[in-house]
């Protein structure tokens, strides 16, 4: 850019009359002027002007000439005086003096005129050849290297040029695919029959190309890939491409066009609209500074103007009107009809290298028209060597020659003066030649200092220059006698070396824009693509502009950034740069792609392209580390429109999302990529891109967000994460082995599970070490905020405890109850202090004043009363209700009152000061800002209020509950309130903007009271009985998440199972990507609460029924509505398609029924019958039955072609509100408010079966595809799953926090989404599995696992009725055992491990040989599935537990049955395998002979059911343990009771003997596990560590270590000498992983959410396993509670494999 270019005169007289005259002369030249009078002023503004880089030219007066010399400017410094010979003698001196001028303002204006073209001639000079300045002028592209590279690679490259369509296409296939290019050949030999009639010719291969170029495929267009090419100069890989391109257009030289006028049009949609503006602005850019630009890739244009629409069918549009040169117009290429994909186009494709000018633009709306006239520059010349060289010329000397004359001629403007002066003063010769020598070097010297900026500064030149000025220097001399013709022969001199100089330095430009060079440089960039330097020159240009780096891996084969990750791993590389830049890399490429295992993925031909695809993406690699991408966290509010575009331009593309997956990976190899792996793993989690089920082993995340990530099923074993933000991730089913988390963010603390009843108030002490609460279950207890575990219990009142409060000092805690006292406790010793009286009703708030001395408390008698904290007395009475607060400062009581207003007394005066009125029902809540300024209110009418203490008005209405407020809490700081309603949930408001923040759900009943801790800990106590602890710093401003914003009352999947359709009660429809949880659409038409949704069979079409009694249609593919239909007279409340024809059913409050043609809208047939309100119907899958159900407690079958009811059913005591038909028809389910869902058979019209479980009104059921599920929704917040053969239930799923509204399966039955009253929608894994990491043969749902006892063998059993033997070293599978017909219930290996017995649900139980892998035996008995199946100790007897109740015991030799037991509780073989010892229901245990199959001994000792047995190793006892909590010891072969064991203070659930039965060891519900010493029938250790009941004991082989398994999802060892936890071992986990799962089977839940889609965050771990590892949040809390309340199981303790030992502990 030209500098600025300002003028100054100074001047003593500068404001008289002439001089003003002169003034404005000046101004009409230059526009920037200063005019002064005072030479000290103009020092400053000089100064000024050049710390600002601008240009100056200055005008003095003769009289301050002495005064301006040091002004430190160069020759632009004009002096304007009266007299010329009295300033000469100076002027010689000086030597920054331009000119003297005498007399008359014009010669100024010539010399400012001058100045100010030698200015600008300098800067063009600059702008063209100073490559530094060139390279930040983007568009000013004269000599720009990159022009120059086209034409030579096409010189090059002629040179062994051959028309090969092989060669051709191999290039083609590389930058789409051979599928691809298959399908593009196919699609050309139609084209070319078409030229065939026409012309009788073929396409060749260039007409072949274009015709390539002008497809329109999705979403791969070869036009863009090959423009994207040429646009980055990647012309190494076009090779043939551009030589087919550039003899093609050489060979058009007779083609000819109509006009000279074609159209290019471009439109852009609302996501690019950044692309756009940027567009118009470099346009208009362009044409303000004169400048051209060009399109440097192939430009596909029209010369029909109306054909542009095709190309302008998005919301902003630029139309360019392009006139091309009529004299050499740039080369072209006419497509004909045959040619061209689109009909009568008339398209025409410009050569590259396309230069034009902008001439106007012109804006219409969102619309531009651009008109652009070629630039006919060396371009247009490309295909004449000829034409090009005296394009060259012209330029140079059209150009850069007289932009050298004009500064040339400006710089001796001093030198013509002093020859034309100095010869009329009397000087000695001596001197003149002294004064004329020195200016003349002067000149010269700073010409070439001139000439050396334009040459870029670059030393081989510099150092020509200067060798040319010592030339002429020394030819340049003064020796001649000064005659008359001195000064002529001088000056014709000066004019010789001055034009020497000038040819020189066109010489010098020629060498550095010489085609020669360019050569070199083109040769080098073929060979090695992009170099270092150049990538380190576009750093700055790609550090604003990411997606352009990234835009660069669109070119790799994704599968070379698996390729790479191997090989970094396998060479345990960890400076991967390094790596790939020394080409050490080739050799263990060569050895990858020859592996067996990569034979057949990777072909060998592909070989050279890898490695050049390597070498480009390390290049990209290069790029990215040097970016603020891999130095900041791009997840802040910094970043956040970057990141928003960056996003908006990436998220369609698929190899960017792959190259970022790369990114995440890299982390685990080396640590320079630490920040951009995060920022891309943030990217991805917000691109919502499916990460589920993924490893990311050893991956090292820091200073990132992943709020809201879906990592369901993935592996993260070994992870580091550093400050990041993990709220809201779903972690389901993950491992996370030796992970190593901290400083993590996350908003869900830990949950306290500790009263039995509702939690009605929480209070920190002053310190924010403990944490109070009282519940409805009359106590107060005491918590550590830090672990979470109790601290004390404080009992003495009789009711519910509403209300506690701490002192300042924290020795005090006031409480409030329902028992109308309030008491007074001390804190260290837990006792009352005192009780305070004078209540006749509930009291619901207490509150101590700030200094102690008062405690005030509101109650349901309308009174507040303030009593004296030291005597107990009550000091005052006011009329209030409920709610009571004080100010900070201790000068005012707010307290609410029965007629809804707010309070405030001032303390002093004991009077009230202020009435606050606003909310139209009860205040509940009350709580001042910590600086006292603000009051907030909570109410009942579900309202906050906000109120300035000072002013006493109102501040702000804070309106998002949609039920009453209970409680209102300010943070410390005051920026946030936060809110607890009887909706279940907590909102966070910025108090500065009103605006909501956050929401956290994590309650299941209403929130009742939070408070906030010292460091912003906010504590919440619900109706739930638990305290939730949240860590509301991590909160950002709430983003624009997903979900609706109220109750979600039907889901409904599309036919095709990818997309999810919601309804609710914020009256709209969303439209979901069931793969991501993306919100694809929101459909908005209804005004009341929308109640059902359903697709018609083809998915075109969604119908909707609401309150506002209609039924919308919507155009699933425009997303738009279709239609509505009007009848109903009352709610719509369930709508459904026949799966036949076009008929649209609707139930209504109404009690009717109407059938609609959804294609002509119209109702054609109402059915009429129910006596009160509909509620649910249903199509059987003909069509041919319409099932309804509703309020009048029936179900009505109605025939829908004759219209009349075919059955009535009843059964249900309460409402119905659900049905469902089987996939088959024949079954019909139905749910009721009675809490019971029924099973009627259609047919015969009668129920089948009646299914019990949920303990409230059942809303929603759906069948599963394969008819054998159903599920149900219910309001108990739970969706189970039912057998329909057994009736039983299969599985009860967790997460929704409230009333479960609606259920679906997806057509697959792989997805079953839910819609909940607590806003969310969840999707469940159905059928997930949880597979051991290399066992990935196996895809099919596993149910069953067991490892066999030497450890070498692994079963699996699977619903596809099949059996997997695995080996468990290699995780490879052996076999599959086919047999059963019916799912594999139980599995179990014989002692030997040669056999393996198998339990089905086809009533069989098969015996197979595990050597040969084929059926051995079949055992038939049974009437019903078999459950359980278990060999005796010396492998001769099988036992086998059914549905049926029975118990069989099988020979295993001659597969005879032995016997038949009833009536059972617990088993146990005997060491010996004689006898089985069982338990029955009276409490009494049973032995049987197994070898004579009869009862021995009946032993009758405990009082209630045997939970477990177990025989001594040498079979000379028996332990039991019953529900009596007692422990009974038998002599094992007489049954004689020898000892009863107390000590636990519940039931006994398990019972183990050490190997040398001198110990036993019992696990309780009372959470305990003690060890027992048998001989003298001892405790001698309880073991506590466990949070639930003890379900599971085992011994080591030396008998020193214990192992225990308990409900809470842990498993520990201990050390038996010290009674201490011993640590994990990860390789010792890793062996009896499988061993583990097949023991918590019964326990773990493999029903898990994949995607919850809601508005708020939503944290879950349900199913992750965790094994040792850290996980600390930044206030050093251990969130491993957190994730164990969760659902997560912890292995914090496992058992430890003894070297010694022959073989594994099996647990019991």
């Amino acid at each position: 850019m030209i500098s600025k270019l300002q003028l100054v005169w100074v001047d003593s007289n500068i404001n008289n009359y002439e001089n003003q005259i002169y003034q404005k002369r000046l101004k009409q030249i230059i526009n920037e002027c200063s005019f002064i009078n005072s030479t000290n002023e103009a020092l400053k503004i000089v100064q000024n002007l050049q710390q600002r880089g601008d240009q100056i030219i200055l005008i003095v007066s003769g009289s301050i000439i002495e005064e301006t010399i040091n002004f430190a400017l160069s020759n632009n410094q004009i002096v304007f005086c009266g007299n010329f010979k009295v300033h000469f003698s100076k002027f010689l001196e000086t030597k920054n003096l331009l000119v003297l001028i005498d007399s008359g303002i014009s010669k100024v204006e010539n010399y400012v005129k001058q100045n100010i073209e030698f200015l600008k001639a300098q800067q063009s000079l600059i702008l063209q050849f100073h490559q530094k300045v060139n390279h930040q002028e983007q568009y000013s592209h004269q000599f720009q290297e990159i022009s120059i590279k086209f034409l030579l690679i096409n010189q090059k490259l002629q040179e062994n040029y051959e028309d090969k369509e092989e060669q051709l296409n191999l290039e083609i296939g590389k930058l789409l695919s051979q599928e691809m290019l298959t399908t593009f050949q196919q699609s050309v030999k139609r084209k070319e029959t078409l030229k065939i009639e026409k012309t009788k010719e073929k396409f060749n291969n260039f007409e072949k190309l274009i015709y390539y170029y002008t497809r329109d495929d999705q979403p791969i267009s070869f036009y863009k890939i090959l423009n994207q090419k040429l646009a980055q100069q990647k012309y190494e890989e076009l090779e043939q491409i551009m030589c087919t391109i550039f003899y093609g257009y050489s060979n058009l030289k007779n083609q000819s066009l109509s006009t000279n006028k074609l159209y290019r049009g471009i439109s852009f949609s609302l996501s690019q609209k950044d692309v756009y503006e940027n567009i118009i602005e470099e346009l208009k850019h362009c044409q303000r500074n004169n400048k051209s630009i060009f399109w440097n890739s192939l430009t596909s244009t029209t010369m029909k103007q109306s054909a542009t629409s095709y190309f302008l069918q998005f919301q902003f549009k630029i139309l360019f009107e392009i006139s091309l040169s009529q004299v050499n117009p740039h080369p072209y290429f006419k497509l004909e009809d045959y040619n061209s994909e689109i009909p009568n186009e008339e398209e025409v494709i410009l050569f590259p290298q396309f230069e034009f000018q902008v001439s106007g633009i012109y804006q219409n709306d969102k619309s531009f028209i651009i008109r652009i006239n070629q630039v006919e520059n060396n371009f247009a010349m490309a295909l004449d060597v000829a034409k090009r060289k005296q394009y060259w010329e012209n330029r140079i000397n059209d150009d850069l020659k007289p932009k050298l004359q004009t500064i040339t001629s400006f710089n001796q403007i001093r030198i013509n003066q002093i020859m034309k002066k100095i010869r009329k003063f009397s000087l000695l010769d001596e001197d003149i030649r002294k004064i004329l020598k020195t200016n003349t070097d002067d000149y010269f010297l700073k010409l070439v200092s001139q000439l050396q900026q334009f040459c870029d500064n670059q030393d081989v030149h510099v150092n020509y220059l200067s060798q040319v000025l010592s030339v002429i220097e020394q030819e340049f001399s003064f020796e001649n006698s000064i005659t008359d013709g001195f000064f002529q022969v001088s000056m014709n001199l000066f004019q010789k070396c001055k034009e020497r100089l000038i040819n020189e330095f066109i010489q010098i430009i020629k060498k550095i824009y010489n085609l020669e060079k360019f050569k070199n440089d083109i040769k080098r960039l073929i060979e090695n693509s992009i170099k270092q330097s150049e990538i380190m020159r576009k750093k700055n240009e790609y550090n604003e502009d990411l997606d352009q780096v990234l835009l660069l891996s669109k070119e790799v084969d994704g599968c070379l950034f698996k390729i790479l990750i191997d090989m970094f791993k396998k060479e345990k590389i960890q400076n991967c740069l390094k790596f790939l830049s020394k080409d050490c890399y080739k050799k263990h490429l060569e050895q990858y792609i020859t592996d067996g295992a990569q034979s057949q993925s990777i072909n060998k031909q592909k070989y050279k392209k890898i490695k050049n695809e390597i070498k480009f993406i390390s290049n990209v690699i290069y790029i990215i580390k040097e970016l603020d991408f891999n130095k900041n966290d791009y997840s802040t509010e910094n970043y956040q429109e970057n990141r928003k575009n960056l996003i908006l331009s990436i998220q369609k593309e698929v190899q960017i999302i792959q190259f970022l997956r790369f990114l995440v990976l890299l982390t685990a190899i080396d640590n320079e990529f630490i920040q951009c792996g995060s920022n891309s793993l943030n990217l991805l989690v917000e691109m919502k891109v499916d990460l589920s089920k993924q490893c990311f082993e050893n991956i090292k995340i820091k200073n990132t967000s992943l709020a809201g990530g879906n990592f369901f099923g993935c592996n993260l074993s070994g992870s580091e994460f550093n400050n990041v933000d993990i709220s809201g991730i779903n972690l389901n089913n993950a491992l996370l082995f030796n992970c190593k988390w901290r400083d993590l963010k996350i908003l869900e603390l830990y949950k306290i599970d500790g009263h039995d009843d509702k939690v009605l108030s929480v209070y920190f002490s002053p310190d924010g070490s403990t944490l109070g609460s009282g519940s409805a279950d009359h106590s107060i207890r005491l918590w550590n905020v830090k672990t979470g575990q109790q601290k004390g219990k404080l009992d003495g009142h009789t009711g519910t405890v509403h209300s506690i409060c701490f002192s300042l000092d924290g020795f005090t805690l006031g409480s409030g109850s329902a028992d109308t006292s309030i008491r007074l406790w001390d804190i260290k010793t837990g006792q009352q202090k005192a009780k305070l009286d004078g209540h006749t009703s509930i009291v619901y708030s207490v509150c101590f004043s700030p200094d102690g001395n008062i405690l005030a408390s509101g109650s349901d008698d309308n009174s507040i009363r303030a009593w004296d904290v030291n005597t107990g007395q009550q000091k005052a009475k006011l009329n209030g209700h409920r709610a009571v607060c004080f100010s900070p400062d201790n000068h005012t009581m707010a307290f609410s009152n029965e007629d809804n207003f707010i309070r405030l007394w001032d303390i002093k005066a004991e009077q009230e000061n202020a009435q606050l009125g606003s909310h139209n029902n009860y205040v509940l809540s009350l709580c001042f800002s910590p600086d006292g300024t603000i009051l907030a209110s909570g109410s009942d009418d579900r309202s906050i209020c906000l109120w300035d203490v000072q002013t006493k008005q109102q501040k702000a209405k804070l309106d998002g509950h949609t039920s009453t407020v209970y409680s209102v809490c300010f943070s410390t700081d005051g920026a946030t309130l936060a809110s607890g309603s009887a909706d279940n949930s907590i909102l966070l408001w910025d108090i500065k903007t009103g605006q909501e923040k956050a929401k956290l759900q994590g309650h299941a009943a209403t929130v009742y009271s939070l408070c906030f801790s010292p460091d912003d800990t906010l504590a919440s106590g619900s109706g739930d009985s638990y305290i939730c602890l949240w860590d509301v710093k991590t909160v950002k401003q709430n983003k624009s998440l997903n979900g609706h914003d109220n109750y979600v009352l039907s889901v409904c999947f599309s036919p095709d199972g990818t997309s999810l359709a919601s309804g609710s009660a914020d009256s709209s429809i969303c439209l979901w990507d069931v793969k991501t949880g993306i919100q694809k659409a929101r459909l908005v038409g209804h005004s009341e609460w929308v109640q059902a949704v359903c697709f018609s069979p083809d998915g075109t079409i969604l119908a909707s029924g609401s309150d506002d009694k209609s039924i919308c249609l919507w155009d699933i593919q425009a997303l738009k509505q279709k239609g509505q239909l009007h009848g109903h007279t009352s709610s719509v409340s369930s709508v459904c398609f026949s799966p036949v024809g076009y008929t649209l059913a609707s139930g209504s409050q109404d009690n009717s029924i109407c059938l609609w043609d959804f294609n002509t809208k119209q109702q054609y047939g109402k059915l009429e019958g129910h006596t009160n309100y509909i509620q649910s119907i249903m199509f059987s899958p003909d069509g041919d039955t319409l099932a309804s159900c509703g309020f009048d407690k029936s179900i009505r079958l109605w025939d829908v072609k004759t219209r009349y009811q075919k059955a009535k059913l009843e059964g249900h005591s309460g409402w119905i509100y659900t049905l469902s038909f089987s996939p088959d028809g024949t079954i019909l389910a139905s749910g009721s408010d009675d809490r019971s869902i029924c099973l009627w058979d259609v047919q015969a019209k009668q129920q089948k079966a009646k299914l019990d479980g949920h303990t409230s009104t059942v809303y929603s059921v759906c069948f599963s595809t394969d008819g054998a599920t159903l599920a149900s929704g219910s309001a108990d917040n739970y969706i189970r799953f039912w057998d329909i053969k057994t009736g039983l239930e299969k599985a009860k799923l967790v997460g929704h926090a409230n009333t479960l509204y609606s259920v679906s399966f997806s057509p697959d039955a792989m997805i079953l989404a839910s819609g909940s009253a607590d806003n969310t929608i969840r999707l469940w894994n159905v059928q997930s599995e949880y597979e051991k990491q290399n066992l990935d043969a196996r895809r099919e749902r596993c149910h069953q696992v067991t490892i066999s006892p030497n450890q070498a063998m692994l079963a699996s059993g699977s619903y596809d009725n099949s059996i997997s033997l695995w080996d468990v070293k290699t995780g490879i599978q052996n076999a599959k055992l086919v047999g059963h017909s019916q799912q594999v219930q139980s599995l179990c290996f014989s002692p030997d491990s040669t056999l393996l017995a198998s339990g089905s649900d086809d009533k069989q139980i098969f015996l197979w040989d595990v050597q040969i892998r084929q059926q051995k035996a079949k055992f038939y008995g049974h009437v019903s599935t078999v459950y359980s199946v278990c060999f005796s100790p010396d492998g001769s007897t099988l036992l086998s537990g059914s549905k049926d109740y029975s118990f069989y015991l099988w020979d295993v030799k001659t597969s005879q049955q032995r016997a038949t037991l009833d009536c059972h509780k617990a088993l146990c073989f005997s060491p010996d395998s004689n006898t089985l010892a069982y338990g029955i229901y009276d409490g009494s245990i049973l032995l049987w002979n197994v070898i004579q199959s009869r009862q021995t001994a009946k032993l009758i000792g405990h009082t209630n059911y045997i939970q477990s047995l177990c025989f001594s190793p040498d079979g000379n006892r028996i332990a039991s343990g019953s529900r009596d909590n007692s422990i009974n010891l038998w002599h094992g072969k007489t049954g004689q009771l020898q000892a009863k064991l107390i000590g636990h203070s519940n039931w006994i659930y398990s019972i183990c003997f050490s190997l040398d039965g001198s110990q036993l060891a019992s696990g309780s519900y009372d959470n305990s596990i003690h060890l027992w010493d048998v001989r003298n029938r001892q405790l001698k250790v309880k073991l506590e560590g466990h949070n639930n009941c003890c379900s599971s004991l085992c011994f080591s082989s030396d008998s020193t270590t214990l192992a225990s398994g308990s409900v809470d999802n842990s498993i520990r060892v201990w050390n038996l000498k010290t009674g201490e936890q011993l640590k994990p071992s990860d390789k010792s986990y890793k062996n009896i992983l499988p061993w583990f799962q097949a023991q918590l089977n019964n326990n773990f839940t493999t029903n898990t959410t994949v995607l919850c889609i809601s508005q708020s965050l939503q944290f879950s771990v349900n199913g992750t396993f965790i094994l040792q590892g850290e996980f600390f949040n930044h206030q050093g809390n251990d969130l491993r509670q957190l994730f164990k309340q969760k659902g997560c199981y912890i292995f914090e303790s496992q058992i430890e494999l003894q070297k010694k030992a022959s073989q594994t502990c099996i647990m019991s």
